[in-house]
């Protein structure tokens, strides 16, 4: 009979003890990796939501927004021919004005994508380094190449702050994207020139600004009044309205610090009207006419 040795048995034991072990460890879940996944996915959202929050926040012009700017192009100080257009796809244009009607009609023109080069594809124009074009024929192309006055030129745009009653403030000076300059707000004012290379482009022209009135800009501007008697308006309650006295044509005029006239009091004519008066009617006898007999 084979006995085993004590030797033999506490080996067998190990490896129960090992196997026993081993499959205790394979059944623990290892909760470390899941955890690490856990943090860079909070991690991410944290990082997307600080990103979002510091993005720019403009999104207008949009689909409900209705602005106006003003703009005047230049060749050397001399203000070119207004844009005229009739394609408007995307509610970007002007009505041959010197104003750029802005009401995008869909979001391609809305937010960030409402910019210059809109409005110029609507106007058929363009606006490079090179010059200045108006593929309409409002004027032959300005170039840069040219110069200004035997000077070396350049075309630059620049952004104005309008206030009517005081001068432009230039805000910012473009030297080149002309097409991707932003549409910020309502009653801004655009220059586009050739100037030269040391000068900002003029802004716009008086006449332009003062255009934007009564078209919805939201520019200060408080327009000058003149005082009129308004005789449909009753008057406020403890006030006393006063009709104005039409002009005689024939009051005499007293000349300043000149001798007071002698006024003639106008005697009114005595005018008697007419009565129809029936003839008195004599109720005596009536007498026969004398008659003379002369002897023959």
């Amino acid at each position: 009979m084979f006995v085993a040795k004590a030797s033999s048995s506490k080996k067998v034991q190990r490896a129960a003890r090992a196997a026993a072990s081993s499959k205790g460890t394979s059944e623990r879940r290892p909760i470390g990796f899941p955890l690490v996944v856990v943090l860079i996915v909070l991690l991410g959202i944290g990082l997307v939501v600080a990103a979002r929050g510091s993005r720019d926040p403009i999104t207008s012009p949009t689909t409900a927004d209705h602005w106006h700017s003003a703009y005047t192009m230049f060749d050397c100080g001399t203000p070119l021919p207004r844009l005229s257009g009739s394609n408007d796809p995307d509610g970007i244009h002007s009505h041959n004005d010197s104003i750029i009607h802005i009401h995008p009609r869909n979001s391609s023109a809305t937010g960030s994508d409402a910019r210059i080069g809109v409005f110029l594809d609507t106007m058929n124009a363009n606006i490079t380094t090179e010059g200045i074009y108006a593929n309409n024929g409002e004027f032959a192309a300005v170039l840069a190449a040219d110069g200004c006055n035997g000077e070396p030129a350049a075309i630059k745009a620049a952004r104005w702050e309008l206030q009517i009653g005081a001068e432009p403030t230039l805000v910012e000076v473009f030297e080149d994207n002309f097409r991707d300059i932003r549409l910020l707000g309502d009653g801004e004012g655009f220059s586009f020139a050739r100037v030269p290379v040391a000068e900002d482009p003029p802004p716009p022209l008086p006449e332009v600004v003062s255009s934007l009135v009564g078209v919805g800009a939201a520019i200060d501007y408080v327009p000058p009044t003149t005082t009129t008697p308004d005789l449909l308006t009753p008057p406020a309650e403890g006030t006393v309205q006063l009709t104005p006295i039409p002009e005689d044509p024939n009051a005499t005029t007293i000349p300043e610090n000149g001798p007071t006239p002698e006024v003639v009091p106008e005697v009114a004519p005595d005018v008697t009207p007419a009565v129809d008066v029936a003839p008195a009617v004599d109720e005596t006898e009536p007498t026969a006419p004398s008659t003379t007999i002369v002897e023959p």
